[in-house]
């Protein structure tokens, strides 16, 4: 693999679900190498995804009924660390910011 981000670069991770994007989150780079990439998301960081005219996440909204727009929001909870394998980078979720 070659183009690796650099640790402490921000990009952009998009979420799909059944080909729709439903939010996406910046992420911090800890570390990108063969082995995949390593990325760190802090508690409160500004994102955007599909919620409803009641703030209700999609899991708790018929799916005919989800909005066509992203909204912005904020990262729930603490912080996350996150391993991608290679393999699963394939899918070009990720975006320079």
């Amino acid at each position: 693999m070659t183009g690796f981000f650099a640790p402490g670069d921000t990009v952009r991770y998009r979420s799909y679900f059944g080909g729709t994007l439903m939010s996406v989150t910046p992420v911090r780079v800890v570390r990108h190498d063969d082995g995949g990439l390593l990325t760190w998301t802090a508690g409160d960081t500004p994102l955007w995804r599909r919620r409803d005219a009641a703030g209700r996440a999609l899991r708790d909204v018929p799916r005919g009924e989800w909005p066509a727009a992203l909204s912005e929001d904020v990262w729930f909870g603490h912080g996350v660390l996150v391993l991608m394998g290679a393999a699963g980078l394939a899918a070009g979720r990720l975006g320079a910011r």
